[in-house]
Protein backbone atom coordinates (compact mmCIF):
# COMPACT_ATOMS: atom_id res chain seq x y z
CA UNK A 1 0.00 0.00 0.00
CA UNK A 2 1.30 3.26 -0.70
CA UNK A 3 1.14 6.42 1.30
CA UNK A 4 0.63 8.51 -1.97
CA UNK A 5 -2.74 9.35 -2.92
CA UNK A 6 -3.87 9.88 -6.87
CA UNK A 7 -4.64 13.62 -6.67
CA UNK A 8 -1.06 13.46 -4.92
CA UNK A 9 0.48 12.20 -8.00
CA UNK A 10 -1.98 14.30 -10.58
CA UNK A 11 -0.40 17.33 -8.77
CA UNK A 12 2.86 16.87 -9.21
CA UNK A 13 2.56 15.49 -13.18
CA UNK A 14 2.96 19.01 -14.72
CA UNK A 15 6.25 19.79 -12.42
CA UNK A 16 9.34 20.44 -13.97
CA UNK A 17 12.93 20.08 -11.98
CA UNK A 18 15.29 23.63 -12.30
CA UNK A 19 18.47 23.94 -10.67
CA UNK A 20 18.79 26.57 -8.63
CA UNK A 21 22.54 26.81 -6.89
CA UNK A 22 25.21 24.31 -7.06
CA UNK A 23 28.24 23.54 -4.68
CA UNK A 24 28.28 22.84 -0.94
CA UNK A 25 24.79 23.17 -0.77
CA UNK A 26 22.69 22.11 -4.04
CA UNK A 27 19.54 23.28 -4.88
CA UNK A 28 16.40 22.66 -6.89
CA UNK A 29 12.84 24.03 -7.44
CA UNK A 30 10.35 21.64 -8.60
CA UNK A 31 7.32 22.79 -9.40
CA UNK A 32 5.17 24.48 -12.49
CA UNK A 33 7.30 26.95 -14.36
CA UNK A 34 6.24 31.07 -13.66
CA UNK A 35 4.37 29.92 -10.57
CA UNK A 36 5.19 29.37 -6.58
CA UNK A 37 1.69 27.21 -5.97
CA UNK A 38 2.46 23.96 -5.18
CA UNK A 39 6.14 24.23 -5.75
CA UNK A 40 8.66 22.71 -3.46
CA UNK A 41 13.07 24.04 -2.71
CA UNK A 42 14.81 20.59 -2.03
CA UNK A 43 18.29 22.31 -0.81
CA UNK A 44 20.77 19.25 -0.57
CA UNK A 45 23.39 20.41 2.60
CA UNK A 46 26.29 19.10 4.46
CA UNK A 47 23.68 18.41 7.16
CA UNK A 48 20.91 16.53 5.23
CA UNK A 49 17.64 17.36 3.30
CA UNK A 50 15.33 20.61 3.21
CA UNK A 51 12.16 20.60 1.89
CA UNK A 52 10.30 24.18 1.85
CA UNK A 53 8.15 25.95 -0.16
CA UNK A 54 4.52 25.84 -0.94
CA UNK A 55 4.16 22.45 -0.96
CA UNK A 56 6.32 20.55 1.68
CA UNK A 57 4.99 17.50 3.62
CA UNK A 58 4.55 19.11 7.45
CA UNK A 59 3.45 22.72 7.33
CA UNK A 60 6.77 24.57 7.43
CA UNK A 61 8.95 22.16 5.90
CA UNK A 62 11.06 18.82 6.61
CA UNK A 63 14.53 18.46 7.26
CA UNK A 64 15.82 14.66 7.59
CA UNK A 65 17.82 13.01 9.49
CA UNK A 66 21.73 13.61 8.81
CA UNK A 67 23.50 11.98 6.38
CA UNK A 68 21.74 11.78 3.15
CA UNK A 69 21.68 13.66 0.17
CA UNK A 70 21.05 13.91 -3.66
CA UNK A 71 21.92 10.61 -4.72
CA UNK A 72 19.96 9.24 -2.28
CA UNK A 73 16.80 11.13 -2.90
CA UNK A 74 16.97 10.66 -6.26
CA UNK A 75 17.18 6.98 -5.86
CA UNK A 76 14.43 4.07 -5.62
CA UNK A 77 13.57 4.32 -1.63
CA UNK A 78 10.84 2.65 0.39
CA UNK A 79 7.66 4.85 1.27
CA UNK A 80 8.58 3.38 4.99
CA UNK A 81 12.34 4.24 4.73
CA UNK A 82 11.81 7.71 3.60
CA UNK A 83 9.31 8.60 6.12
CA UNK A 84 11.16 7.13 8.58
CA UNK A 85 14.31 9.88 7.69
CA UNK A 86 11.97 12.96 7.43
CA UNK A 87 8.95 12.57 9.58
CA UNK A 88 7.96 11.69 13.29
CA UNK A 89 5.40 8.90 14.21
CA UNK A 90 2.33 10.18 16.54
CA UNK A 91 -1.03 9.03 17.51
CA UNK A 92 -3.36 10.04 14.02
CA UNK A 93 -6.73 9.21 14.66
CA UNK A 94 -7.37 8.46 11.07
CA UNK A 95 -4.89 5.30 11.47
CA UNK A 96 -6.65 4.71 14.77
CA UNK A 97 -9.93 4.54 13.69
CA UNK A 98 -8.71 2.21 10.66
CA UNK A 99 -7.10 -0.01 13.07
CA UNK A 100 -9.72 -0.15 15.39
CA UNK A 101 -12.14 -1.88 12.30
CA UNK A 102 -8.81 -4.10 11.17
CA UNK A 103 -7.62 -5.05 14.79
CA UNK A 104 -5.60 -8.05 13.25
CA UNK A 105 -3.83 -5.23 11.39
CA UNK A 106 -2.06 -3.87 14.99
CA UNK A 107 -3.08 -6.86 17.77
CA UNK A 108 -0.86 -9.77 17.47
CA UNK A 109 -3.47 -11.47 19.85
CA UNK A 110 -6.49 -13.55 18.87
CA UNK A 111 -9.65 -11.75 19.71
CA UNK A 112 -13.37 -12.91 20.32
CA UNK A 113 -15.81 -11.95 18.51
CA UNK A 114 -17.10 -9.75 21.79
CA UNK A 115 -13.74 -8.51 21.57
CA UNK A 116 -14.19 -7.76 17.99
CA UNK A 117 -17.56 -5.58 18.79
CA UNK A 118 -16.50 -3.49 21.55
CA UNK A 119 -13.14 -2.73 18.87
CA UNK A 120 -15.68 -1.58 16.34
CA UNK A 121 -17.69 0.77 19.23
CA UNK A 122 -15.01 2.32 20.49
CA UNK A 123 -14.03 3.09 16.20
CA UNK A 124 -17.44 4.66 16.32
CA UNK A 125 -16.84 6.91 19.40
CA UNK A 126 -13.56 7.88 18.72
CA UNK A 127 -15.06 11.26 17.09
CA UNK A 128 -15.28 12.60 20.24
CA UNK A 129 -12.24 11.23 22.11
CA UNK A 130 -8.10 11.42 21.66
CA UNK A 131 -5.78 9.09 22.68
CA UNK A 132 -5.89 8.51 26.06
CA UNK A 133 -9.68 7.46 25.95
CA UNK A 134 -8.94 4.94 23.83
CA UNK A 135 -5.90 4.10 25.82
CA UNK A 136 -7.81 3.87 28.56
CA UNK A 137 -10.31 1.71 26.42
CA UNK A 138 -7.91 -1.10 24.65
CA UNK A 139 -6.36 -1.19 28.13
CA UNK A 140 -9.79 -2.13 30.04
CA UNK A 141 -10.13 -5.23 26.99
CA UNK A 142 -6.41 -6.73 28.49
CA UNK A 143 -4.82 -5.34 25.47
CA UNK A 144 -1.79 -2.56 25.74
CA UNK A 145 -1.23 -2.23 21.83
CA UNK A 146 -2.42 1.24 21.71
CA UNK A 147 -3.99 1.85 17.72
CA UNK A 148 -2.98 4.77 15.80
CA UNK A 149 0.79 5.40 16.31
CA UNK A 150 2.10 6.15 12.46
CA UNK A 151 2.69 8.57 9.90
CA UNK A 152 0.18 10.97 9.35
CA UNK A 153 -0.99 9.96 5.99
CA UNK A 154 -1.20 13.29 4.76
CA UNK A 155 2.61 14.27 5.13
CA UNK A 156 3.58 10.60 4.24
CA UNK A 157 1.84 10.97 0.98
CA UNK A 158 3.37 14.46 0.38
CA UNK A 159 6.84 13.38 0.98
CA UNK A 160 6.60 10.32 -0.91
CA UNK A 161 4.73 11.56 -3.75
CA UNK A 162 7.54 14.71 -3.75
CA UNK A 163 10.72 12.23 -3.25
CA UNK A 164 9.28 9.99 -6.17
CA UNK A 165 8.63 13.08 -8.57
CA UNK A 166 12.31 14.47 -8.02
CA UNK A 167 13.72 11.04 -8.78
CA UNK A 168 11.71 10.63 -12.01
CA UNK A 169 12.83 14.34 -13.55
CA UNK A 170 16.23 13.97 -12.00
CA UNK A 171 16.65 10.68 -13.71
CA UNK A 172 14.88 12.29 -16.85
CA UNK A 173 17.86 15.45 -16.54
CA UNK A 174 20.55 13.23 -16.21
CA UNK A 175 20.00 10.84 -18.88
CA UNK A 176 19.78 14.03 -21.09
CA UNK A 177 23.11 15.74 -20.20
CA UNK A 178 26.38 14.76 -21.76
CA UNK A 179 28.62 12.40 -20.04
CA UNK A 180 32.32 12.79 -20.02
CA UNK A 181 34.21 10.90 -22.35
CA UNK A 182 36.60 8.26 -21.00
CA UNK A 183 40.78 8.90 -21.67
CA UNK A 184 42.34 6.23 -23.34
CA UNK A 185 45.48 6.69 -21.58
Amino acid sequence: MSYIADHMRQSLANHELTPVQTGVVTAYRMGRPHTRMMSTLILFTPEGIALMGDLTPERHGSISALGYGLDWFAGTLSEDYLCKKFLTTRWVHELAINELRDPRSYLREDITPETGARLDEIAHELADHGCEWVAEQIMDLGFDNVPGFGYDPGEAGWLCAIQQRFAELYGQAEARSPKPIASSD
